[in-house]
């Protein structure tokens, strides 16, 4: 839908001048795929942080390690991820 279809505008334009489109967002398969694995990640790196917290046997020097992996790629896919999508439409 053009900007002066949505607005009721009469617009001409000159031999120089194009018509301003807004154009909807294009949800491409790769984008679309996209949204899915960050998804998943989330669920599964949510359900590993739940695992982490609740069981205290498992609070080793190496687990904590990888813990601290995990927030940090938790923290990239809730901060990170989000703009690259918007971008990508």
């Amino acid at each position: 839908m053009c900007f002066s279809e949505m607005f009721n505008l009469n617009v001409t334009a000159t031999k120089n001048e194009t018509a301003f489109c807004l154009a909807g967002p294009n949800w491409s398969f790769s984008l679309i795929l996209y949204v899915v694995i960050i998804a998943c990640a989330l669920l599964t790196i949510g359900s590993f942080m739940l695992a982490f917290v609740l069981q205290r046997h498992i609070h080793t020097l190496l687990n904590t390690y990888v813990m601290n992996l995990t927030v940090a790629n938790f923290v990239y896919a809730v901060l990170q991820c989000p703009p690259d999508i918007v971008n990508h439409l």
